[in-house]
């Protein structure tokens, strides 16, 4: 098992660089929840060192986004009539952004005030777009151009439960008049 997640984790970084397909991920439930649970745990940790809130709120923040990004995805596969992909396709979303995560944070914790530069922040967002954009292509079959904008709908969708929080935390700290 441990040899098959190194295998998958090459895969994820390949994909980075555009030189994998999902199809080249093994079909396994016990990698799929592995990398779901150490991206879920990624996700709280980095949700948490932006906002000062609950644990309980961070985690459920961040499995409902997970959730969402899963049914996205199956809606989507579904719709093109290709549900049998959903595995991997969902692994290879997980794996790329542990892997991209992997690489910025520890970024951000050597620049000065812990803060990524703006131009830097956006090349990043690029590049995110652009690997997941590229995974859609090669799971979905369309055109580059459609994959990226698909990928821009799929991170604004998987977010809504973050701000969702941070309204809501707005609205609490907004004084009553």
């Amino acid at each position: 098992m441990l040899n098959q997640l190194f295998q998958a984790m090459i895969v994820y970084t390949r994909l980075c660089f555009f030189k994998d397909s999902p199809a080249s991920l093994p079909y396994s439930h016990l990698q799929l929840m592995l990398v779901m649970g150490i991206c879920l745990f990624m996700r709280v940790i980095a949700f948490g060192t932006t906002l000062k809130i609950d644990w309980t709120d961070k985690i459920i923040t961040s499995m409902a986004s997970l959730i969402l990004l899963a049914v996205f995805i199956y809606a989507l596969l579904a719709f093109n009539k290709k549900p049998d992909r959903f595995h991997k396709l969902l692994s290879a979303m997980l794996g790329v952004e542990i892997i991209v995560s992997l690489i910025i944070y520890p970024l951000g914790l050597i620049l000065p005030n812990n803060q990524v530069p703006a131009p830097l922040v956006a090349i990043i967002m690029l590049w995110i777009l652009s690997i997941k954009g590229n995974i859609f292509r090669k799971g979905l079959e369309f055109k580059f151009s459609s994959s990226v904008l698909i990928a821009f709908a799929m991170e604004c969708f998987s977010y809504i439960p973050q701000s969702l929080i941070v309204f809501s935390l707005v609205a609490a700290q907004a004084p009553v008049k």
